[in-house]
């Protein structure tokens, strides 16, 4: 997948967000915070990068929008974390 998230063509790069997009609302945010925190970090930077960088303006909202569920989720599974310990 990283190869694809820098693909010159921006219809992979839509794939590429929608694809990821789909993955996060089936992942339970627990699951996203106690399983993928490393992962979600780099998912993070990428999509910073992408808001900031992107030429396409529908991408850059795709982008927006996929970061800031992400960040929600991993706020929310964090603190279901931190309630069962």
């Amino acid at each position: 997948m990283s190869l694809c998230r820098f693909s010159r063509d921006p219809s992979v790069r839509r794939a590429v967000l929608f694809c990821l997009a789909m993955t996060l609302f089936t992942l339970h945010p627990f699951q996203l915070a106690a399983e993928f925190q490393t992962e979600s970090m780099e998912v993070r930077d990428w999509l910073s990068l992408l808001i900031e960088k992107e030429a396409e303006p529908e991408l850059q909202e795709m982008a927006v929008k996929i970061i800031s569920y992400l960040l929600s989720s991993v706020k929310q599974g964090l603190e279901t974390l931190g309630k069962e310990r």
